[in-house]
């Protein structure tokens, strides 16, 4: 075990970690107060996977308290136990302030990590900060030794509102789509390098073996449950690599299913089917539908290693991505957002990319009508994209949601589709967002769903509530628009919800004349 303390080590640490030369994370304050503040018989555990601040954060606290007579840093290496930390600590009593880094690599971390609560916390009002690599190792921790003796701070989730503070207005909505998730800026994570995959590598070590060696830690390796064969084989990384992409898969082929099955393409349909004269008809949409439907197909090859795993597995490899705040789970479907997107905007720019250049997806298409069905997917995929980081983010905003339920509306025949429905839970509200991944100010295309009056009377019925705004979300200037819809820039709504709606309301109310308690009578 390494240890520092002391002015001079310290500082040292301090610099090496460049910790004065980054803004501090939102939940920095909760660590903050947690050291200046009576600790109240509990330790602090900073919970989050690779390369989202924990250790940064810790040595942020460290220079911002600048007690270091009273400072200690404990860095564990494999092989530590929790006894090496017990008896640093019993010779140094000065030691107030105690940052734990790396804990998980301690073997008996999970069954005695409760002692530094009871007796260092408790007993001599010690203030002890723990992270590790292995998340889910303190999460078990948690539900065990420690529950009930933790101040817990997540930082797996970087909200895109933190993403542009941190890293300074100039990182878009796009940017966060391409690399959000980890405090790596540009491509240095999330793309393809010489030596590797990039994603391929972060999933291995900040997910899979994550999860790998928790298990293997937790009760001498007894928790391993359904997915002890797979551990036995050599298999279990694979595994999770493989669900993780077939989550990625499963969205890509949703994606192209929508792009593709628009009312227009419908409609078009029907009129070549009508049509006595194929050549009256524009052909070129149903080509590329055509061309779709196969990679759609293509996706969807199953994997033998997955066919391997029983759903039980498969339900217990979910179960511990949810605990690590890796996925965010959509309700009423089997769909996931993934809390950081440059993970799965990575993944899914790979498989396009491997469909692009597979041979037998290109035979009997020209080139011109491939490249119009890559386009509109990729389009499709940022939409998708921004429309479930717009719902995560909202969803996972505590303070916003104590007022305000957030869903998703699709009509049973699929013919009209709200992307966000926002419910006010006090007024009996709703206000309705479509989301447009681009910064073309189309109206009458871009809206059409929300001036569809047999959408809105469905939700006012199906939910008990009045309209009291319309808005679509897009990446443009914000501006009213006709009928009660106002276009409203996505930075502005995810920076302050609350303004947003009231701009929204306000605007429609004016627009339509009329109280919102007149859209529709019970």
């Amino acid at each position: 075990m390494d240890v520092k303390s002391g002015k001079q080590e310290l500082t040292s640490l301090i610099t090496n970690r460049k910790a004065d030369s980054y803004k501090r994370r939102f939940c920095y304050d909760t660590l903050h107060n947690f050291l200046t503040h009576d600790c109240e018989k509990k330790v602090c555990t900073l919970f989050g996977l690779r390369r989202t601040g924990k250790t940064t954060m810790m040595a942020q606290a460290v220079a911002d308290i600048a007690d270091y007579e009273h400072t200690c840093w404990l860095y564990c290496e494999a092989g530590d136990e929790i006894g090496n930390v017990k008896r640093y600590l019993r010779e140094h009593p000065e030691a107030r302030y105690v940052f734990i880094d790396e804990a998980t690599r301690m073997a008996n971390f999970t069954d005695a990590a409760s002692i530094l609560a009871d007796r260092f916390a408790a007993e001599e009002n010690r203030h002890i900060v723990i992270a590790g690599t292995d998340s889910l190792t303190l999460k078990l921790a948690l539900n065990g030794e420690l529950f009930d003796r933790a101040e817990v701070i997540h930082t797996t989730y970087i909200p895109f509102r933190e993403f542009r503070y941190l890293f300074g207005e100039q990182m878009d909505i796009d940017k966060y789509i391409q690399f959000g998730g980890t405090l790596t800026t540009e491509n240095v994570l999330y793309n393809q390098q010489a030596e590797g995959i990039a994603d391929y590598d972060y999933t291995d070590s900040a997910i899979a073996h994550n999860i790998q060696h928790s298990l293997k830690q937790f009760k001498d390796g007894s928790a391993f449950g359904p997915l002890l064969s797979f551990y036995a084989a050599g298999e279990l990384t694979t595994l999770i690599n493989k669900l993780v992409e077939k989550d990625n898969r499963s969205f890509l082929a949703m994606t192209i299913n929508e792009a593709f099955q628009s009312h227009d393409l419908g409609r078009l349909r029907s009129i070549v089917d009508k049509s006595r004269d194929f050549d009256d008809v524009d052909s070129t949409l149903l080509k590329e539908k055509e061309l779709a439907d196969r990679v759609r197909e293509t996706l969807e090859i199953k994997e033998p290693l997955l066919n391997k795993a029983d759903k039980n597995t498969i339900a217990a490899i979910k179960k511990y991505l949810l605990m690590l705040d890796v996925i965010y789970p959509l309700p009423d479907s089997k769909e996931v957002i993934f809390t950081q997107p440059g993970l799965r905007f990575s993944q899914v720019k790979r498989l396009i990319n491997t469909l692009k250049n597979d041979s037998g997806l290109k035979e009997g298409y020209a080139p011109s009508i491939r490249e119009k069905m890559w386009q509109r997917i990729e389009d499709s995929v940022a939409g998708n994209m921004m429309e479930d980081i717009i719902y995560a983010e909202l969803s996972k905003n505590t303070s916003f949601c104590e007022k305000h339920e957030v869903e998703k509306y699709r009509s049973y025949d699929g013919s009209h589709e709200i992307d966000i429905v926002l419910l006010d839970k006090q007024k009996d509200e709703a206000y309705l967002l479509e989301v447009k991944h681009s910064k073309e100010y189309v109206p009458c295309y871009q809206a059409r769903h929300l001036i569809s009056e047999e959408a809105c009377k469905t939700i006012c019925k199906t939910h008990q509530v009045s309209i009291a705004g319309k808005a679509v979300i897009y990446r443009g200037e914000s501006k009213p628009c006709t009928q009660g819809i106002y276009y409203f820039n996505v930075n502005q709504l995810l920076d302050e919800p609350e303004q947003t709606l009231a701009q929204m309301k306000s605007f429609y109310l004016k627009a339509t004349q009329k109280r919102p308690q007149q859209e529709w009578q019970p």
